[in-house]
């Protein structure tokens, strides 16, 4: 029985990748796919590139997100964003969260939302004081399982938005999240 060469079998993993990456840039391009149910439709393509080994396609994830930014593609932008997210994780969190599009740094926030990352941790607290009432709903969400005073801080500040929607969020999330002893 023969044996794979581990770096061929990497080589092929990184080849399925790129033409994962590949396709989901076609389908992104033609209107067909933009119609009702598109996202669940996309979701095997975006699922499949938010694998750690999809973090080589990290400059070229990039890259696309910018010029769908650019473009104002919302839908290609989201699809690109929760993929990068996946895939690099808080590496990724530089490149969304500098988007100048609200929703990339919503999308940010809820796809990493789950990362035990430290680094995460304190970016996701961080998008506490986004300009953007959205960014801030999400990032009111996205710690409650983390415990700790900076956490805790970010959401007693989130408790007293001028956002109603953020002030709920918050409180809820609060009486999630254990007080630090």
């Amino acid at each position: 029985m023969a044996r794979n060469d581990p770096a061929e079998e990497k080589g092929a993993e990184r080849a399925a990748l790129r033409r994962a990456l590949s396709e989901s840039e076609a389908r992104l391009a033609t209107n067909t796919w933009r119609d009702p149910g598109a996202h669940r439709r996309f979701e095997p393509l975006v699922e499949r590139l938010r694998t750690s080994a999809a973090a080589v396609l990290q400059p070229e994830s990039e890259r696309r997100l910018a010029c769908h930014v650019d473009a104002d593609d919302s839908f290609a932008r989201d699809r690109i964003a929760h993929a990068l997210a996946g895939a690099c994780g808080s590496a990724a969190l530089p490149a969304l969260l500098r988007a100048p599009s609200p929703e990339v740094r919503c999308a940010a926030v809820e796809a990493l939302g789950s990362s035990h990352d430290e680094v995460v941790a304190d970016l996701l607290v961080a998008r506490a004081d986004d300009i953007d009432p959205r960014v801030r709903f999400s990032a009111a969400w996205a710690p409650a399982r983390r415990p700790g005073p900076a956490v805790r801080a970010a959401l007693e500040r989130l408790a007293a938005d001028e956002d109603a929607d953020v002030r709920d969020a918050a409180r809820a999330v609060l009486e999630l999240v254990p007080r630090s002893v």
